[in-house]
């Protein structure tokens, strides 16, 4: 069977302290959703990284080595903590110069506004930024209006019951996300990379393909 080619390759970020398995798993799926070969897709975890600053270095470190330079244009998939991780790179926080160029950014259950559990528990640098209204979410959005904007297309998705963020949470203040009820009786942030649904419409909008979820207003509920 041919392979689909994709317009850019996919660069899946996992979420705060994950490990590998997950941006792996999650670049498997979206490799056979896509019908793309796996060679479109790498993957960064950050479950040795307790900041912001070495997340963003670690990125353009497997940048560098999977794709040779970081002027590659890229597709970003990423969860959680991952999100925010991609849009500091985006406009050069802590980049040393060198900025991830998004043409799209797709993020999952990301604490945008910040994170619920990160108001209640911290133990790393990591963690303290993802509280809201932290000092670093602030100089996040300042960046990204200096800039005139983020410069790149960004779906946000959510799901409702997630303790750690929250629906309402997982996108910036200036849009809402694409938000979905999960099935009863999981836990909805852990479990976010393995909702089909998400994945099949991050997977057509990769392809091409007419989306198949749409932002439907602000979450009724967290």
């Amino acid at each position: 069977m041919e392979k689909t080619v994709l317009e850019r390759p996919v660069l899946c970020l996992s979420g705060w302290r994950a490990w590998p398995v997950m941006s792996w798993s999650m670049s498997r799926t979206l490799s056979s959703m896509t019908g793309a070969d796996e060679e479109w897709f790498g993957g960064c975890s950050f479950a040795t990284v307790g900041s912001f600053e070495g997340a963003v270095r670690r990125v353009m470190g497997v940048v560098r080595e999977r794709w040779g330079d970081v002027g590659q244009e890229l597709d970003v998939v990423a969860v959680s903590m991952g999100g925010l991780v991609a849009r500091a790179a985006a406009v050069g926080l802590y980049g040393g110069g060198d900025v991830l160029r998004v043409k799209r950014l797709f993020t999952l259950s990301s604490p945008h506004r910040g994170a619920k559990l990160a108001g209640l528990v911290a133990i790393d640098g990591a963690s303290r930024d993802m509280r809201a209204g932290s000092e670093f979410l602030e100089r996040l959005d300042e960046a990204e209006r200096e800039r005139g904007g983020r410069g790149y297309e960004m779906i946000c998705y959510g799901r409702t019951r997630d303790w750690w963020v929250g629906a309402r949470q997982s996108a910036p203040e200036d849009m809402e996300p694409i938000w979905l009820d999960p099935p009863p009786i999981t836990m909805s942030h852990l479990l976010v990379t393995m909702d089909r649904r998400i994945l099949g419409d991050i997977a057509a909008r990769l392809t091409g393909n007419e989306p198949v979820l749409s932002c439907n207003g602000a979450p009724l509920k967290d």
